[in-house]
């Protein structure tokens, strides 16, 4: 500050050369504070451990790291290592969705986003899949916690072990099938694609699968979704061709 009101005093201080140094300066601080964010992420990746998965899925039964979990695994490693993390929320991101941001911070003065877009949780509670819906507060809880939990594991390349996740789907068939008579819903793949194709508009379709296919989405075998999805695309694609005709 000192050498700033000198040279704001001197007439002949070239002022463009002293505007070039300080965008320089700033780039090689930038620099910097990159260099010591990735050096201290790199160590503290070293330091995690195994994370303890200690909730349990009420429809199929395996476990599953909770927010409590990866919190309890990384917090500590995060603080010593001078990072802190943070969430905010975007609740206007897109009708009917959340959209829950994670900012991991450096104490050297870098920081970076991690970002992830979810609907509201409206599914019932239950084990059974029966049990009374979530009120529309449960509903934004229990997204903001599952968001928080993905957008922690994506920022930190988190993988918790025996992840079932991550078998290409195989083991999520096989627990549907296992447990089949627990989450069997009234509709099917059939129905539910007849009652999308007597659809007349893009609205229409579009407030027909906010309203009965999203409820009751993960009772929907895999492979009967993959073709709820196709049937899906295919519908919406010729209500805009024919509203471009139009």
């Amino acid at each position: 500050m000192g050498f700033i009101e000198r040279a704001a005093k001197d007439p002949t201080f070239d002022v463009n050369k002293f505007s070039i140094l300080l965008d320089r300066q700033q780039a090689l601080l930038r620099e910097h504070r990159l260099m010591q964010f990735n050096q201290a992420f790199a160590r503290m990746q070293n330091e995690i451990g195994a994370i303890i998965k200690t909730g349990k899925n009420p429809i199929f039964k395996n476990p599953y790291a909770r927010l409590e979990d990866l919190d309890d695994a990384v917090r500590p490693v995060c603080s010593a290592n001078g990072f802190s993390i943070r969430y905010t929320t975007n609740e206007n991101w897109k009708d009917g969705w959340l959209l829950v941001i994670l900012t991991l911070a450096h104490e050297g003065g870098h920081s970076e986003t991690t970002s992830l877009p979810g609907p509201y949780d409206m599914m019932p509670p239950g084990s059974s899949g029966r049990g009374p819906a979530r009120s529309p507060i449960q509903a934004i809880g229990s997204t903001v916690s599952y968001l928080r939990r993905y957008t922690l594991q994506m920022a930190l390349n988190l993988v918790p072990k025996n992840d079932p996740a991550d078998d290409d789907g195989r083991r999520t068939q096989r627990e549907y099938l296992e447990h089949r008579d627990e989450v069997k819903s009234d509709a099917t793949a059939d129905s539910i694609i007849e009652d999308m194709q007597a659809c007349k508009s893009h609205t229409e379709l579009h407030v027909y699968k906010q309203q009965h296919i999203e409820p009751i989405w993960g009772k929907l075998f895999p492979p009967d979704r993959q073709r709820i999805e196709r049937e899906y695309k295919t519908l919406m694609e010729k209500f805009r061709d024919e509203g471009d005709a139009a």
